[in-house]
């Protein structure tokens, strides 16, 4: 059963300087980096009026301190006429068992002002923990949401 998430906080930065922001390789690098990750690696290729970004991300473990780092990769597609994307992370280590999809809206929300709107699901296949673990990491998705956007902020700022 999978896990349903909804985040949606402002960003003091006009809508369409957040979306291109994010659909540069080197600005989802330095994010990834700001959030703890050990690499980030984006290519991007452009399809059928989509931005594609392929992001490779390599992280400390989830699990454990003492267990090898988690790698993933997030295939996201972007739509510059609706300022939107649809997204999967791929789960290097745990590959068909961990599926985590979903939908980014950014919305004009006033001057230098939008709201960023994700939505998607998160499907752990392990028996027993796997629906625990799910709920948990939706959780902390919402928790971290507001220090997300003012990252996207201070990205800003610098690039």
């Amino acid at each position: 059963m999978a896990v349903r998430f909804h985040l949606n906080n402002p960003v003091q930065l006009s809508a369409q300087r957040l979306f291109d922001l994010m659909i540069e390789p080197k600005a989802q690098e330095a994010f990834n980096m700001s959030k703890g990750a050990l690499e980030s690696r984006c290519t991007r290729s452009e399809a059928g009026g989509l931005i594609k970004l392929e992001i490779y991300i390599k992280e400390p473990s989830h699990e454990a301190k003492n267990k090898p780092p988690d790698e993933g990769t997030m295939l996201m597609n972007y739509d510059p006429k609706t300022l939107s994307c649809t997204w999967e992370r791929r789960d290097h280590k745990h590959g068909k068992l961990v599926k985590v999809t979903g939908r980014i809206e950014i919305r004009a929300a006033g001057d230098n002002r939008c709201i960023l709107d994700e939505q998607g699901e998160i499907a752990i296949k392990i028996p027993i923990l796997g629906n625990r673990i799910a709920k948990k990491a939706a959780k902390q998705l919402e928790e971290n949401h507001p220090q997300t956007c003012r990252q996207w902020e201070q990205l800003a700022e610098t690039l």
